[in-house]
């Protein structure tokens, strides 16, 4: 992402209820890449509470997984392009 989207996501999940909604989202989506939208939210800390509920109840095993994985490790690795 470059520096610009990395301020806007700050914004947008500083507003207030963004957070609550964007985890329930990850949680009950079916379909969609929400492992990406997981490890994109997570550059910041405000969803790292939340891993594991994320991990347990996520309805996508790719969601899950990446939650587990964030929780073994203790951190998210990016790709910088």
């Amino acid at each position: 992402m470059e520096e610009a989207d990395q301020q806007v996501v700050a914004e947008l999940l500083a507003i207030r209820g963004v957070i609550e909604a964007l985890k329930r989202r990850l949680m009950t989506m079916a379909v969609g890449p929400m492992s990406v939208v997981l490890v994109q939210a997570t550059r910041t800390a405000v969803l790292d509470r939340d891993l594991a509920d994320i991990a347990k109840h996520a309805v996508q095993s790719t969601v899950r997984a990446t939650a587990y994985r964030a929780q073994l490790a203790g951190h998210f690795a990016w790709v910088h392009r």
